[in-house]
């Protein structure tokens, strides 16, 4: 009997200090939320700028134009996205931040390619009517990057850096009328050494 004795008053002592500990743990709960509920209130500085100073910072965080950012790299304006709401609305709104982009294309499924160009289209869309700056690297011996020459892409192209495998007859046949600079270079050209045979009237005059 003395040991039942014993085990039930050890489960009361138990019971005492389960119930102490969860008393604490609601004071340290109702603590935490208060913590949050301050931390939830306060507004960081940076966020306190009007939107046109941000625009404007977001603006040199991206290569000089006609420099082109890749769409995934480090000076990617996509980045600016990414940190929160606000950030994305200004970046979004801000259409010198995407007149200016780098793709690289390799041996890639269509759904690769297919995303590739979305990505072109969305960056064409954002930088709304500037002209743009755009750059293209190819390893792969197909047509695939014909899709990428489109007369509604290339409409507003200012400047353009491409470079293929081989001779791409699409990039000169396609209509560039705001067309500024342009730098191609090819891996292989075969005899004869010309780069197009047809007229170069799509392209107007390069300013």
């Amino acid at each position: 009997m003395a040991t039942l004795d014993a085990q039930r008053t050890h489960a009361a002592n138990l019971d005492i200090q389960i119930l102490a500990l969860e008393r604490s743990l609601t004071a340290l709960r109702a603590q935490r939320t208060m913590v949050q509920e301050r931390l939830n209130s306060y507004i960081y500085p940076v966020l306190t700028l009007p939107n046109e100073i941000v625009s404007e910072i977001f603006i040199r965080f991206v290569p000089v134009y006609p420099e082109r950012p890749s769409r995934d790299g480090i000076h990617s304006p996509n980045n600016l996205t990414h940190i929160c709401r606000k950030w994305r609305d200004i970046a979004l709104a801000t259409p010198d931040l995407w007149r200016a982009m780098r793709l690289s294309i390799g041996y890639s499924s269509d759904i690769y390619l297919s995303r590739q160009l979305q990505e072109l289209d969305a960056w064409l869309s954002r930088s709304r009517s500037c002209p743009f700056s755009f750059e293209v690297h190819s390893t792969f011996n197909s047509s695939k990057g014909a899709f990428i020459f489109s007369p509604a892409r290339t409409a507003r192209w200012e400047q353009l850096k491409a470079s293929f495998n081989t001779r791409r007859s699409f990039i000169l046949e396609t209509p560039m009328p705001l067309l500024r600079h342009l730098d191609l270079s090819f891996g292989y050209i075969p005899p004869p050494h010309r780069l197009w045979g047809g007229s170069s009237a799509a392209f107007g005059r390069p300013q």
